[in-house]
Formats: structure tokens, sequence, C-alpha cells
């Protein structure tokens, strides 16, 4: 065969296959872009197992200690934190916790009704949920002592006290408003937990600088000595544990 009768053949042959698609301008082909997606979500897909694998594994290593406590039937596991050298206390947290709050504020409010109190005074800010809940269980108003003062508070009572969790110095506010409310008036005292009494005192000396009686001190639980909080109507006691 000649070579113009080869290069006829080659051409035909050419001719009939279907030539690779090309890019215009530089282009990436068709398709790619979408496999570059695919592998970024199954990359982050992946991460987002071994992030996952890995809390269950620091869940699982976790081994701090607690201490079971039971409110009114609702049983919690209160982590046991140090808060000086062998000194540990449990913590307990009742923001959010609906079920004990209700639970804890029945109880109480069995055994406050029969004071015939008019108010009830807390301060903020965790035991803000109990004393909402006893306030719709025994149909009392209540009032919250602020921890800092704000214009709109006017001529708003204060007292100083020592904070236990941070052990610094700081002050409850009576808003100017709610003075009324406390003069005269029967007080129940309220506090999630009562363990040096330092508020507890504050909030005392707040309301009896507002004209009204303390008939009562409230919590959920005491905590430390317990014969110190005799007096306190209390649905449980917190222990403090010493090593």
């Amino acid at each position: 065969m000649s070579a113009a009768g080869l290069g006829e053949s080659s051409a035909a042959t050419r001719a009939g296959r279907p030539r690779p698609a090309v890019a215009e301008h530089g282009a990436p082909p068709a398709g790619l872009h979408e496999l570059e997606t695919l592998a970024a979500l199954a990359q982050e897909l992946s991460q987002l197992v071994f992030w996952r694998e890995l809390r269950k594994l620091a869940a699982r290593m976790n081994t701090y200690e607690t201490y079971r406590v039971d409110v009114a039937g609702v049983r919690r596991e209160l982590r046991l934190f140090e808060v000086a050298p062998g000194i540990r206390i449990a913590i307990i947290n009742i923001l959010g916790d609906t079920e004990l709050v209700k639970a804890a504020a029945r109880a109480l409010a069995e055994r406050l009704a029969p004071l015939h109190a008019d108010v009830l005074v807390t301060a903020e800010t965790k035991s803000i949920p109990l004393v909402h809940e006893l306030s719709a269980e025994l149909g009392l108003p209540y009032v919250v002592l602020r921890k800092h003062y704000r214009s709109y508070m006017g001529d708003a009572l204060e007292v100083e006290t020592l904070s236990i969790t941070t052990g610094k110095p700081q002050t409850l506010y009576l808003d100017e408003k709610d003075r009324e409310l406390l003069e005269g008036s029967r007080v129940i005292v309220v506090d999630d937990v009562i363990s040096t009494g330092s508020t507890l005192e504050a909030m005392r000396e707040v309301v009896e600088r507002a004209g009204g009686t303390a008939v009562a001190d409230a919590a959920i639980f005491t905590e430390g000595e317990q014969a110190t909080w005799q007096d306190v109507i209390a649905v449980g006691h917190l222990p403090v544990f010493t090593s």
C-alpha cells in the first residue's frame, strides 16, 4: 500500500474514533467539581465521626467521684469538687433541672404553707427557678435581690455579703419597687443551698431593713455541719468531704 493510502486509512480510522472531551479555555473536565465536593464532605464526615468517638472514649475514662442525692424521689449524681486542699463539696446546679426543682418545691411547700407567709425572697441567680416554683405552689409573690445595681432600680436598699463562690465581697440590692412589698410582711427567705450562711444573713438583713419579718429559711440542701442548720427547712443535707 502506498504512503498516500496509509495516510488515508489512518485518517479514516481517527475519524471513526470518539475523541476525548477537551475543556475549553483551561476549564476542569465536567464532574471534577462534584468529585472535589464529595471528597471534602467525606473528609468532614470522617472528622465528625472521629470527634464523636473521642468524646465517648473521654466519657468512659472520666472517673470523677459523685455523691448520690434523693430530692423528694428525684435522684441525681452530684460531682465532687475540691474547694481547698483535702476538702471537697458536692455541687448542684438546678438551672434547667425542671424535674428536680418541681419535686423540691412541692416538698418545701408542704412544710412552708402552715407559716402563712406573705412573700418569698431570694438572691439571684441559681435559686430563682426554685423560688418561682415555690411561688406557684404557695400562691405567693416573690422578690429577687440583685447582685448588680441598675439605674431603673431607683433608691435601692443594699447590703454587702461575702460570696461563697468567689470568696469576695458582693452586694445585694433590693429594687425600690419591691420595698413596699416587704414592709410589714411575713417573709420566707429561699436559697438553693445554704452552706456558710453569709448570703442567708445578708438576705435576712435586707428583709429587716425593708421593714419585713423573716419567719423561715428554706433551701433544697443545707451543707456542712448539720447541727448548725437545724432551724432551716430543707429537703436534704450535703456533707463536706475531707481527705
